[in-house]
């Protein structure tokens, strides 16, 4: 199983796809997170590091985090939108306990196999990026 795993600012591991909530979540919606918005560099799919600016998973804590309700992004146009605002932005232990459930396995998820999509991408990065694909580098 792949899934993207961010670091919160109070250091737990949430499930989101992008570093940013601002797209799939209501956080632009509540007074106390408008002035946590940031513009920052991060890892990109590129190599380089790129400029975002939103409400980043890494400068929330978890508590916070909890209080926001998933929203489907404008950018899947005219999809269902029922589910709106019901869904929390799942932890990684609550997702591996979901998994776990959903699995007829005694095998146990190892939790101390993980790394976020930003140690990923770093991770990569050391690799030589040549024509959008990732070449090992042995001198590395």
């Amino acid at each position: 199983i792949e899934i993207d795993v961010q670091r919160t600012t109070d250091g737990h591991l949430v499930v989101n796809h992008d570093i940013d909530l601002g797209d799939v979540t209501d956080v632009a919606d509540w007074e106390w997170a408008r002035p946590l918005r940031r513009r920052i560099r991060a890892p990109s799919e590129d190599g380089e590091r790129a400029v975002m600016e939103g409400w980043m998973v890494s400068k929330l804590t978890l508590e916070q985090i909890k209080e926001l309700r998933v929203r489907r992004s404008d950018q899947f146009g005219n999809r269902s939108k029922e589910h709106d605002l019901i869904y929390e932005i799942p932890t990684l232990a609550e997702t591996c306990d979901f998994v776990q459930k959903m699995s007829d396995s005694e095998k146990c998820l190892r939790m101390d196999q993980c790394m976020t999509k930003e140690e990923w991408l770093e991770h990569r990065n050391r690799y030589v990026l040549k024509f959008g694909r990732c070449r090992p580098n042995p001198d590395v």
